[in-house]
């Protein structure tokens, strides 16, 4: 079977991405970063990328920190006319709350054509990673910054993602 659209050529498949350590090892840097910065909108080339800096991504936390957005974890910054900041970065409630222990997630999410489409009904924490990743033996402490742009709430409805968390 062509997985291929005859009249515009795009995919016509539906795409799994799991939580996996990486992600997490991904999403822990960010964090700490945001606290390093003191602010909640870090462009991740800049910040996190270039040679030097205090929390280097590896290339495969690189090549993969999108997916985060797919687990409604981070967000793309927007200008305030709306539009996408290119390359720029904010941690979710929903972010700060899976790294303080205080939200579970769907392990796996589905999407289509770059929107999330369904999720997997098992859930994880951050207890799950702890003894696969080892950036990740204490649980942050503090807060995302105080009297800095807060974590924003992740935009579920455009994406069709479900607020699944703990109380």
């Amino acid at each position: 079977m062509n997985d291929l659209c005859p009249h515009c050529g795009a995919r016509r498949r539906a795409y799994w991405h799991e939580l996996s350590p990486v992600l997490v090892s991904a999403l822990l840097k960010f964090y700490q970063a945001i606290y390093y910065y003191r602010k909640n909108e870090l462009h991740i080339r800049d910040e996190l990328k270039r040679p030097g800096s205090p929390f280097t991504l590896t290339d495969d936390e690189w090549t993969n920190f999108t997916k985060l957005r797919f687990h409604a974890l981070v967000a793309k910054a927007r200008n305030k006319n709306g539009s996408h900041k290119h390359g720029y970065w904010v941690m979710t409630m929903r972010g700060a709350k899976f790294l303080k222990g205080k939200a579970w997630v769907p392990r796996k999410v589905q999407t289509y054509r770059n929107r999330v489409v369904g999720h997997s009904e098992d859930l994880v924490s951050i207890s799950n990673f702890r003894h696969l990743t080892g950036a990740l033996e204490t649980q942050p402490q503090y807060d995302i910054v105080h009297g800095q742009p807060e974590p924003v709430e992740a935009p579920e409805k455009k994406q069709g993602a479900l607020a699944l968390s703990s109380s």
